[in-house]
């Protein structure tokens, strides 16, 4: 596919603002951030932006399209877990577990917090971290394989049934380690291990 730009639009200001930060410390990525209609608007431009007809060589690589939503894609993987992953487990406690007390809910999000922190003491941490990365970015790069547009709040909402799935396994484990009142670092690290043995 050949764009000559990358399209994204969000509601979320704080994001756009983290997303628009990160994309400066790319001196290659030409772009610009407006409010469009009451959305934040960010266009990236590709190498042929103003000339269509201009033909891809090693200089121009930088501008490549592939190259562009592959950076865009690693950036939004990391913004996604930062802003989002604590909104989509709450999420999946609040609709999955409802029934439970909230002393008890409190105490598996302590857990799953624990776990999902690439720099807690647990074994394979941070291998769960990249994994949930890779499953995020997986999705990103199909989107704009397709397409050079995002909705990002939709996308989010959306288009992440895969991560969002996984996440729901690790809260369904800890839940039932909780329930059977024997959380332990030993059964952490293999709840944590197993969830890469499929």
């Amino acid at each position: 596919m050949k764009a000559r730009s990358i399209i994204l639009k969000s509601n979320t200001n704080n994001f756009v603002k983290q997303l628009v930060d990160e994309l400066l410390t790319y001196p290659s990525i030409r772009f610009f951030n407006k409010k469009i209609n009451g959305e934040n608007t960010i266009v990236i431009k590709c190498f042929n932006y103003y000339d269509i007809k201009k033909e891809e060589n090693e200089k121009n690589f930088y501008g490549n399209y592939i190259y562009l939503y592959t950076c865009l894609s690693l950036i939004l993987t990391d913004l996604i877990i930062i802003n989002y992953e604590n909104i989509f487990i709450k999420r999946i406690l609040h609709y999955n577990y409802f029934y439970f007390e909230k002393s008890k809910l409190k105490k598996i999000s302590n857990i799953i917090t624990l776990i999902l922190n690439p720099n807690s003491p647990l074994e394979n941490s941070h291998e769960l971290l990249l994994f949930r990365k890779q499953v995020i970015l997986a999705s990103l790069l199909k989107n704009f394989h397709k397409t050079n547009y995002m909705h990002i709040d939709g996308f989010i909402n959306f288009g992440l049934t895969s991560y969002y799935e996984f996440l729901e396994e690790i809260v369904f484990n800890i839940v039932q380690l909780s329930i059977s009142n024997f959380i332990s670092i030993e059964k952490l690290n293999f709840v944590i291990k197993n969830m890469f043995d499929y």
